[in-house]
């Protein structure tokens, strides 16, 4: 019994100690956000839920240059007071349409945040623990500037840009030494061009990327994707899998965000 008792003493704290390394969120203040939509986010490690930028409800062309935290370590919360925290936005080689059409990942060690602008094809890294920005990075001209999204494998300094390359390809980014390459896209038969609104993430349980939705942003546009695509690490290609209107897909793509 002793000897069980030390074990588990020793497990506390190294878990303790594991938890302590995490990058930690300075709250700069309790904040308000703007209603939007289109914006990007992104999780750290059930910590906080992290919102760039998104097109007003209201006035869908206005800029809005706004960061902001929910603070996902309260439990429970008034509905009516949810913990929103006010952080430091970007302030730099930003466009009125880079606040509405961005994509944010977070990094392997959960220390920063990684956004995306997808129309000059930009990269602003965020610390979290200082609540401060890192010096903006070009991305590599290869990509196509396009309302694309990213999705990040934990396991490794890749980030994956769907439809984020020319020609149907998917854009994939080393963001530690800058190597980029690209991988087909299913083909149009299966998923129609242009189509943006989609979602794509990744999936840890099944070590995969799912990318569901998605309809032609085109005015004359009037194709949509009804099926859920997956991209399996080990495999490290597209697979269709069963319709969208089947609810276990539905609740699949639910969970795993």
């Amino acid at each position: 019994m002793q000897r069980r008792r030390l074990i588990l003493h020793r497990l506390a704290c190294i878990s303790i100690a594991w938890l302590a390394t995490l990058a930690t969120l300075t709250w700069a203040g309790t904040y308000t956000p703007t209603v939007v939509y289109d914006m990007a986010y992104a999780t750290q490690t059930e910590k906080a839920l992290f919102i760039h930028g998104g097109s007003a409800q209201l006035n869908p062309q206005a800029t809005n240059n706004q960061l902001f935290a929910l603070d996902l370590t309260i439990s429970p919360w008034e509905s009516s007071n949810p913990p929103w925290n006010y952080l430091t936005a970007p302030s730099s080689g930003l466009t009125a349409r880079f606040q509405g059409v961005n994509t944010m990942v977070m990094s392997r060690d959960q220390s920063r945040a990684l956004l995306f602008d997808t129309t000059n094809l930009d990269l602003y890294p965020y610390n979290i623990s200082t609540d401060t920005w890192f010096d903006r990075k070009k991305l590599p001209l290869t990509m196509t500037p396009l309302d694309f999204l990213a999705a990040a494998d934990p396991g490794s300094d890749l980030v994956y840009f769907a439809r984020g390359g020319a020609n149907n390809t998917m854009f994939l980014l080393n963001i530690t030494n800058g190597d980029s390459w690209t991988q087909p896209m299913p083909p149009y038969a299966l998923l129609p061009p242009y189509i943006n609104g989609y979602t794509f993430v990744y999936c840890a349980f099944r070590k995969s990327f799912l990318l569901f939705g998605g309809k032609d942003y085109r005015p004359s546009g009037n194709a949509f994707n009804a099926d859920i695509f997956e991209f399996p690490l080990a495999a490290y290609s597209w697979v269709r899998l069963v319709s969208a209107y089947s609810s276990i897909c539905i609740f699949l793509i639910a969970r795993e965000r």
